[in-house]
C-alpha cells in the first residue's frame, strides 16, 4: 500500500499520495519503463539501420529476380519471334529443388518424430528416463502442440535449394502461450554487409507484417505497449517478394489487406538510468517502420549473466556456404546451365513447328479459297488459277528437321546439371544387384557426395533449432506438465530441460536418404551370401532391409527364431537341409556326432547333392562344437572337485596332453593292446599325482605346484629309479637349502600378483636379502613395502636368477652330489642293471647287499626311502610349511636318499599373466591421454599459451561455455563462479572455480564430441582412418591447426598423404619455433600429425 501524508493550505488538508516502487521483471517490456525521447532516438536508429541493410544487397536481390524467371512458374505467350514460338522454360532448377524437399523431408521429418536424446556426461538410470521423457514429449510437441512446424519446415525445404539460404525463428507467443517455429524467408530477413554468421553479427532485421487484429491480440498480450500507431496500409514487399508475386499473378487489394509492418530487431544497445549496463547489451527492440514508434524492447541474455551473453532465436540453414553470410543455391549453380538448356529446347520446339507446318512463297495473281488460314491435316482447298501450273505457283521454304546436335547439347546440358545436383536414384537403377559390392558403393557415394554434406548441414541446423526449442521449454514450461496420447500418457518436467540431456535431430547424418540405406542394406546382404556360414545373422540382415524400405515393425513380418534342439546327428543334418539352426549341445554323445558326421561330409554319394556345398560349412561348424565340448568335459573330469580352479584345468589340459603324446608313441612301438595297456597305466600315475600336486597346492603356490607337475611328468617319462630318486633328492634339498626358501616366496606373491593383488613384503625376506636390486622401483620404507600388480611384469625375470642361484656350501654339495649320482649309474652298469629300467631300484638293492655282510658305502648303513615314503615327507614339510610359514631347515639325519640321477635342466616357469582379451582400443581414450598431455587437465580457469580462457583439458571458452556447463551437470555454483572469474581471468592468470573431476570430464567428452563433428565435416572417410591417425587429427583441431589448413585437407580427401603431411609442415608458426626453439609444444604436435599422415604411405 502507498504511503499517505498530509499538508494544510489554507486551512484544508490535501493529501500527498507517493508512488510505490516499480519492480522490472528481467522479461518485461523495458520500452513501457523508458524515456519517450530516448525511444524515439532507438526506433530512428533501428529503422536506419535496418535501411542502411537493405540497400546493402540490392545487387544481391535483383539476381534473385531475374532467378525467379528460370523457374519456369509463369504461363506466357509470346510474338517473338514469331507468333507462337515456345516459351517453356527448361525444369532443370525447379526439378532438383523438388527432389531436394521430398528427400529432405523424408530423412528429417521421419513418421515417428524428428528427435532423439543424448545424455551428456555419465549415463544413469535417473537420466536415461529424463532422456526418454524429453525425447518423446518433444516429438509429441512438434508433431501435435506445433501445428505449424511441418508445413513450416516444408516451406524452409523448398526455398532452401533455391536461393541457398533460409532461417527458422524459434520463440515464445504469448498470444498463443505456446513455442513457435515460424520459417523466414531471405526477403524478409535482413543482416550487415560484413556480418560473418548471426552468432557474431552486430544485428539482425526481423520484417514482420501483422493485420490490424493480429497486432490488437498482440497488444492485449503485452507483447508490445500500446501507442498512437498510423493506421494499416497495403505494403510495398521487397523487390524479391513483387517479382514473385508477379509471376505468380498476386497482387494486394488496398482496401482488404492492409497491414503493419514490423522491424524486429536484435542488436546491442546501451541504455541509460536504472537500465545501463556495464558493456553494449543485446536487446530485442521492435518499431513500427510507418510510424517509427518502439512498441517494446526485451533483454536478450540470461537473467543473472554477467557476460550479458546474446540469446539465439533464429537458425540459419544453408544449402552450399558462400563466400559471405548467404549461401549458394541452385539459382547460383544451374542459372546458367538453364538458360542454356531452355534455349537448346525452344530452338528444337521452334524448329519441329516449321518442319511440319512450313511456311513459304507464292505468285502473285493466285488466289487460295480461305485466303490465308493454315490448312489442317487433311484439308483439301479450292485454288483460282489462271492456267500456269500450280507446282510454279508455290516454293515452300527448305526448313530442317529439328537439329541432332541440338538435341544431344540439350540432353548434355540436362544430364550435368542433374550429375551436380544429385543423381543417387539413377546411379542405384543403373547398377546390378549382383555387381561388385566395393564398386556399387564407390559410385553410390560419388553421386551422392553433393547432397550428403548438404544434408550433413541441415543435421547440425536442426540440431541448433532443438536446442534453441529445448531452452525455450526449459524457460516457460510448467514445473510439470501431463498429457494424453494416442499409447498412453507423457509427463513432462521443467527440469526435464536442465541441459543433462542434448537433443538432436534422429536422421543419420552420413545417410542422405533411403536410396543410400537401403543401397547400404543391400551390401550387407551381398555379403552376408559371400561370406563362410555364421558369420552373420542372416535374420538381422533381412531385418535391416525391411526397415531401410520405411516398413515399420519388420518383426511381424518374420517368423520367430528357433532355438536349436537337441537331435540325433541325421536328425541335424536334415535340418540343415531345411535351414533349420543346430548346436551342440553337452549331454550329447559327442564322439558319435563327429563320427557320423564326419562319415557323411566323406561319402562321395551325399557331394553329389546340390546343396551339399552350402551344407558342409554348418556341418563342420557343428562337428567343431562338439569337438570343443567333448575336450571341455575330459578337462572337467580330469580337474574333479576343483573345475573351477583355473589352475586345476590347466593341469588337466597339460595331462590330457601327455596321454595324447604317450598314445601316438604307443601306436609307433606296440600293438593297439599295448597301448591301451600303456595308456591306462598313464592315466592312474598321472591321477595320483594329480591328488599328491592338489595337496601342496596352497603352500607353495604358482611356482611349487609347477616343480609337482615335473615330479609327475618325470614319473611317466623317466624310469621309477629316476623318479624316486629325484624325489628323494628333492625332500633332503627342501630343508637345507636356501634356493628353496626363494622358489617358495617367489612362487607365493607371483601368484598374487598374477591374480591383480597387491603383495607385502618385509625387508627381512629372503627375496629381498639376496635380490634387493630387483625391488629398487618399489616404494619401501623402514621395514618393508608393497608390490602393485602392474609392477608384476618386472619380477618374472628373477625366476632365472633363483634357478641358478648358489651361494657358499651349495655349489659343492650341487657338486658333490652329482658325482655321487654318477657313481651309483656306474655301480648299476657293473652290476649288469639297466639304470632305465623299471625294476632297477630293486634289483640294485638286491645285489649290492647279496652275499655281504655290510651295506655299500654308498647308501652309508642307513634306510633307503621308497618313492611313496618320500612324497609322505614332502606332504609333511608342506603341512608345517602352511602351519609356520616357514621351511624346517633341520636335516634329517635317519635317512640318507640316494642321489638323484641326472635330469634335463628345466627352467622355473613363470606365472600366468591374467587372461586379457585383446580389444581394439577406442581412438578416444588415445585421444584422452594426448590431450591430458597436450592441453594439461585441469579444474581451473586459466589462460593458454596464447592467453586465451581456457576450461579444462583445452576447451576454449566461448559465449556458449556457461550453457555447456549447465549441460554437462555443472552446479550453479559453479557456473557462477566461472561467469564472475571471467572478469578477472585477464588480471589472474589462473582462477579455482570449483569444477570437479567429473565435469571436467564431461566437459572433455562434450569438446570431442563438437571438434568430431567439425573434423567429420571436413574429411568424410575420418572413421575408417586409423585410431593414431584419429587422434593427432583430432589433436590438432583442439589448436586450430588442420582445421586451418584448407589444402592439407584436401590432400587428405584425395588420399595424397605425403603432399598432405608436407603441406601440413609449410607453415609459418611451425617454420617459426622450429628455427628458435620456442614452443616446441606447438612444433611436437604438428611433427606428430605430420608423421601419422606419412604413415599412411605404407
Amino acid at each position: 500500500m502507498a504511503d499517505t501524508e498530509f499538508y494544510v493550505v489554507d486551512g484544508a488538508a490535501e493529501e500527498i499520495v507517493e508512488e510505490e516502487e516499480v519492480v522490472v521483471a528481467h522479461s518485461d517490456n523495458l520500452a513501457l519503463y523508458i524515456d519517450e525521447r530516448e525511444l524515439e532516438d532507438i526506433a530512428r536508429q533501428v529503422t536506419q539501420q535496418y535501411r542502411d541493410d537493405k540497400d546493402a544487397r540490392q545487387d544481391w536481390e535483383q539476381m534473385f529476380e531475374k532467378g525467379f524467371e528460370l523457374l519456369g512458374l509463369k504461363l506466357q505467350e509470346t510474338s517473338e519471334p514469331f507468333e507462337g514460338a515456345c516459351t517453356a522454360v527448361h525444369p532443370l532448377i525447379i526439378e532438383n529443388a523438388v527432389k531436394f524437399q521430398s528427400k529432405a523431408s523424408q530423412e528429417l521429418f521421419p513418421p515417428k518424430g524428428p528427435v532423439k536424446t543424448q545424455i551428456i556426461g555419465k549415463g544413469s538410470s535417473d537420466k536415461e528416463a529424463q532422456a526418454k521423457r524429453v525425447k518423446e514429449f518433444m516429438n509429441y510437441q512438434i508433431s501435435e502442440m506445433m501445428p505449424e512446424y511441418f508445413e513450416e519446415f516444408e516451406r524452409l525445404l523448398f526455398q532452401l535449394p533455391i536461393f541457398g539460404s533460409a532461417f527458422k525463428k524459434v520463440y515464445y507467443d504469448a498470444s498463443s502461450s505456446r513455442p513457435i517455429s515460424e520459417f523466414v524467408s531471405v526477403d524478409q530477413f535482413y543482416v550487415p554487409f560484413n556480418s560473418p554468421d548471426l552468432k557474431r553479427a552486430d544485428r539482425y532485421t526481423h520484417v514482420i507484417y501483422r493485420s490490424g487484429n493480429d497486432m490488437q491480440r498482440e497488444i492485449a498480450s503485452d507483447m508490445y505497449r500500446e501507442c498512437d500507431l498510423e493506421e494499416p496500409s497495403t505494403q510495398e514487399r521487397s523487390d524479391m517478394t513483387g517479382k514473385m508475386n508477379e509471376i505468380l499473378g498476386f497482387s494486394a487489394n488496398t482496401s482488404s489487406d492492409a497491414q503493419y509492418c514490423l522491424l524486429e530487431q536484435h542488436c546491442y544497445l546501451e541504455l541509460e538510468g536504472e537500465f545501463e549496463t556495464p558493456v553494449p547489451a543485446p536487446y530485442i527492440v521492435t518499431v513500427d517502420e510507418d510510424s517509427e514508434k518502439v512498441l517494446s524492447i526485451r533483454r536478450n541474455w540470461e537473467e543473472g549473466d554477467p557476460q550479458y551473453i546474446k540469446l539465439e532465436h533464429f537458425i540459419h540453414y544453408k544449402f552450399v556456404p558462400g563466400f559471405g553470410f548467404y549461401g549458394f543455391g541452385y539459382i547460383h549453380f544451374l542459372g546458367n546451365m538453364t538458360l542454356t538448356a531452355t534455349a537448346a529446347m525452344r530452338a528444337l520446339i521452334d524448329a519441329g513447328q516449321f518442319a511440319n507446318l512450313p511456311g513459304g512463297f507464292k505468285a502473285r495473281g493466285v488466289r487460295i479459297v480461305g485466303d490465308q488460314d493454315p490448312i489442317a491435316p487433311g484439308e483439301w482447298r479450292e485454288v483460282e488459277s489462271t492456267g500456269q501450273q500450280l507446282d510454279k505457283s508455290f516454293y515452300a521454304l527448305p526448313y530442317k528437321e529439328p537439329s541432332a546436335t541440338l538435341y544431344q547439347m540439350l540432353d548434355f546440358v540436362t544430364r550435368a546439371g542433374q550429375k551436380f545436383a544429385d543423381t543417387t536414384e539413377q546411379v542405384i537403377a543403373d547398377s546390378s544387384n549382383y555387381g561388385p559390392v566395393g564398386t556399387t558403393m564407390a559410385l553410390i557415394e560419388q553421386s551422392a557426395k553433393f547432397f550428403t554434406a548438404i544434408h550433413k548441414r541441415l543435421h547440425k541446423s536442426q540440431r541448433d533449432e532443438f536446442r534453441v526449442l529445448a531452452r525455450v521449454n526449459y524457460e516457460f514450461l510448467p514445473e510439470s506438465m501431463g498429457m494424453d496420447v494416442a499409447d498412453g500418457s507423457i509427463e513432462i518436467f521443467k527440469e526435464d530441460f536442465d541441459g543433462r540431456i542434448d537433443v538432436l535431430p534422429v536422421s543419420d547424418p552420413n545417410i542422405p536418404s533411403s536410396t543410400h540405406r537401403f543401397a547400404l542394406a543391400q551390401m550387407a546382404l551381398q555379403l552376408s551370401s559371400q561370406a563362410p556360414a555364421g558369420t552373420y545373422d542372416i535374420r538381422e540382415v533381412h531385418k535391416m532391409i525391411l526397415e531401410a524400405t520405411n516398413i515399420e515393425n519388420a518383426d511381424r513380418l518374420m517368423p520367430p527364431a528357433k532355438e536349436p534342439q537337441p537331435q540325433s546327428p541325421m536328425a541335424d543334418i536334415i535340418s540343415v537341409s531345411l535351414g533349420v539352426p543346430i548346436k551342440a549341445f553337452v549331454e550329447q554323445n559327442h564322439q558319435a556326432h563327429i563320427a557320423f558326421k564326419n562319415s557323411w561330409i566323406n561319402n562321395p554319394q551325399q557331394q553329389q547333392n546340390p546343396s551339399y556345398p552350402n551344407m558342409v560349412p554348418l556341418i563342420q561348424a557343428n562337428i567343431s562344437e562338439h569337438t570343443l565340448m567333448e575336450y571341455q568335459q575330459q578337462v572337467q573330469a580330469m580337474a574333479g572337485e576343483n573345475v573351477n580352479d583355473e589352475f586345476a584345468q590347466v593341469q588337466a589340459a597339460e595331462q590330457l596332453a601327455q596321454m595324447a603324446e604317450l598314445a601316438q608313441v604307443g601306436q609307433q612301438q606296440g600293438s593297439v593292446e599295448q597301448q591301451s595297456l600303456n595308456l591306462q597305466k598313464a592315466d592312474l600315475e598321472l591321477r595320483s599325482q594329480e591328488a599328491q600336486v592338489e595337496a601342496t597346492h596352497k603352500a607353495a603356490g604358482i611356482m611349487l605346484d609347477n616343480r609337482k607337475l615335473d615330479i609327475a611328468e618325470q614319473r611317466v617319462q623317466y624310469s621309477v629309479i629316476k623318479d624316486t630318486s629325484a624325489l628323494i633328492y628333492k625332500a633332503q634339498k627342501d630343508t637345507e637349502d636356501r634356493k628353496t626358501k626363494l622358489i617358495i616366496e617367489y612362487a607365493k606373491f607371483m601368484a598374487a600378483l598374477a591374480k591383480n593383488m597387491n603383495v607385502e613384503f618385509s625387508k627381512d625376506s629372503e627375496l629381498f636379502k639376496a635380490f634387493p636390486d630387483a625391488f629398487e622401483e618399489v616404494e619401501t620404507n623402514a621395514a618393508g613395502g608393497a608390490i602393485k600388480a602392474k609392477d608384476a611384469e618386472s619380477f618374472y625375470g628373477l625366476q632365472d636368477r633363483i634357478m641358478n642361484y648358489a651361494e657358499g656350501g651349495d655349489v659343492e654339495r650341487a657338486t658333490e652330489a652329482e658325482t655321487v649320482k654318477q657313481q651309483t649309474v656306474d655301480s648299476m652298469v657293473q652290476l649288469g642293471i639297466d639304470p632305465n629300467s623299471p625294476s632297477a631300484l630293486a634289483e640294485y638293492m638286491e645285489k649290492s647287499s647279496g652275499g655281504r655282510e655290510e651295506a655299500p658305502p654308498l647308501l652309508n648303513n642307513e634306510e633307503f626311502l621308497s618313492a611313496d615314503e618320500a612324497l609322505a615327507e614332502i606332504e609333511a614339510q608342506e603341512r608345517a610349511i602352511d602351519q609356520t610359514g616357514e621351511i624346517d631347515e633341520t636335516p634329517n639325519t635317519s635317512v640318507v636318499p640316494l642321489p638323484a640321477p641326472p635330469r634335463p635342466t628345466v627352467p622355473l616357469p613363470a606365472p600366468p599373466k591374467p587372461d586379457i582379451e585383446p580389444v581394439e582400443e577406442d581412438y578416444r581414450d588415445m585421444l584422452r591421454i594426448e590431450l591430458d598431455s597436450r592441453e594439461g587437465n585441469q579444474n581451473t580457469l586459466h589462460l593458454d599459451n596464447k592467453k586465451l580462457p581456457t576450461l579444462g583439458s583445452g576447451h576454449l571458452v566461448t559465449d556458449e561455455t556457461p550453457e555447456i556447463l549447465s549441460r554437462i551437470g555443472a552446479s550453479e555454483e559453479v557456473i557462477s563462479n566461472f561467469k564472475e572469474a571471467m572478469k578477472n581471468i585477464s588480471d589472474i592468470g589462473e582462477i579455482d572455480i570449483g569444477l570437479t573431476d567429473e565435469n571436467r570430464e564431461a566437459l572433455k567428452d562434450y569438446s570431442i564430441n563438437e571438434k568430431e563433428n567439425v573434423i567429420k565435416d571436413l574429411i568424410p572417410a575420418f572413421d575408417s582412418l586409423p585410431n593414431s591417425l584419429k587422434t593427432q587429427l583430432m589433436s590438432s583441431a583442439y589448436r586450430g591447426g588442420i582445421t586451418g589448413s584448407e589444402k592439407t585437407i584436401d590432400l587428405i580427401n584425395q588420399g595424397k598423404w605425403e603432399e598432405a603431411s608436407k603441406e601440413f609442415l609449410d607453415h609459418d608458426e611451425y617454420k617459426k619455433y622450429k628455427v628458435s626453439g620456442e614452443a616446441g609444444g606447438i612444433v611436437d604436435r604438428m611433427e606428430a600429425l605430420a608423421k601419422e599422415l606419412k604413415a599412411m604411405i605404407q
